[in-house]
């Protein structure tokens, strides 16, 4: 973003629910919100200047007695600041008016907002939704291929990240490995290797669908899809492909192994 003025905004995940039911799937942060901001609660938005490096948090104001009943106590502005080591934290509501301020004593400045094509998905990564008196102000252009080459860019904090969540996925690969029989189910491996890798490292999340694919199986690229869920039984001398990762702090690298069962 060198030769750029202004203020780069990122809008963080939201939380979901399952259709029209009020169950909340676990949360996974948006990608590029959380290699910026290490945030991982809903419903954030982050700003950085780049003219001073200073990283803003604006976080939902939750504090109600309900959300205390059923969430526990409502983090403070404060508790993100010393989270998070960000330079200042305010609710969301203020946004507009901070954004303003920042803008206003250069004329040239600009918003800079995270839009652009993932060229592995086919979809867009979507832009900070800001008040329309920002709107000539916007750049929906410059960050999304600064940000997404910076990210190939790992720091040694990073690498120590990614070799922990390779070492889980590697030891629980080990184990279903050692696991594996004849007659047992292809799920039976996959919730092996989930189970690895939540009670021994941590990792609440695998990085995509398990793939368990024994006998004919592998030649389907993405099986374990809810139409093929890891199903078929284990004969013996299958072939059997388990490509299957853990994820922490969304980090998700991939790791397959090929065996033969039995």
């Amino acid at each position: 973003m060198r030769g750029h003025e202004g203020v780069v905004v990122l809008a963080g995940g939201e939380q979901t629910t399952r259709y029209d039911t009020d169950h909340e799937p676990i949360f996974r942060q948006e990608s590029y919100f959380q290699w910026l901001f290490g945030v991982s609660e809903p419903g954030c938005v982050g700003a950085v200047n780049l003219q001073t490096g200073a990283a803003t948090l604006f976080v939902p104001d939750l504090r109600s007695e309900a959300y205390e009943i059923f969430c526990g106590v409502a983090p403070t502005c404060q508790a993100f600041v010393e989270k998070y080591a960000v330079d200042e934290c305010y609710f969301e509501q203020s946004l507009s008016d901070w954004l303003g301020d920042q803008l206003a004593p250069d004329d040239e400045s600009k918003v800079f907002v995270l839009y652009g094509l993932n060229s592995d998905s086919g979809n867009y990564a979507s832009p900070a939704v800001l008040h329309e008196v920002f709107a000539e102000r916007t750049d929906r252009d410059a960050l999304f291929p600064a940000i997404a080459e910076l990210r190939t860019i790992k720091s040694e904090a990073e690498v120590e990240v990614m070799r922990y969540v390779n070492w889980v996925s590697s030891m629980a690969h080990a184990e279903v490995m050692a696991a594996g029989k004849p007659r047992m189910m292809e799920y039976q491996l996959e919730s092996l290797f989930m189970h690895h890798t939540y009670s021994h490292g941590g990792c609440r999340h695998v990085a995509y669908t398990c793939i368990c694919a024994c006998g004919p199986n592998p030649a389907v690229l993405h099986y374990g899809h809810a139409g093929a869920p890891n199903a078929r039984q284990l004969l013996p001398g299958d072939g059997a492909l388990l490509d299957m990762g853990a994820e922490y702090h969304c980090c998700r690298p991939p790791a397959s192994t090929p065996r033969r069962v039995g």
